[in-house]
């Protein structure tokens, strides 16, 4: 994964990331306080969101990558060919790009199978400065 700047992404990558950092606004974890949307968009240009759900009960949580990609399977879209994911952690912003975790790389690196092409992942701190972007 290589490290660009907000400008150095296209129109359509700063407007995914837009969709993802407003998708944050639907995530519920009230334990932590560790927010995280994302957003994902389809190889005919439609964007799917997902925010993070984690509730009190040990391992009962829905990462933000994993709901979007839900609602994308569920339109009937499996080819996918970016997915921009921005978190923070309560009122603060985080500096560093919360990268995938092994759950959520592996669902990345399947419908990039399915579909047949390379999802570009589009990690970015809460204040957009710090972006990193690469294939699965």
């Amino acid at each position: 994964m290589k490290e660009k700047k907000f400008s150095e992404l296209s129109q359509k990558d700063q407007d995914l990331l837009g969709a993802a950092e407003k998708a944050v606004e639907k995530a519920f974890n009230p334990g932590s306080g560790f927010v995280v949307g994302a957003a994902l968009r389809s190889s005919d240009g439609e964007v799917f969101t997902g925010a993070n759900i984690k509730i009190s009960s040990t391992g009962m949580v829905a990462c933000a990558e994993i709901v979007a990609f839900m609602a994308a399977h569920m339109a009937g879209k499996r080819k996918c060919d970016a997915i921009a994911v921005i978190a923070r952690h309560g009122d603060r912003a985080l500096e560093e790009p919360n990268l995938p975790c092994g759950r959520c790389a592996q669902i990345i690196h399947e419908f990039s199978q399915l579909g047949g092409q390379e999802i570009t992942m589009i990690y970015s701190n809460t204040a957009k400065d710090r972006i990193v972007v690469g294939p699965v």
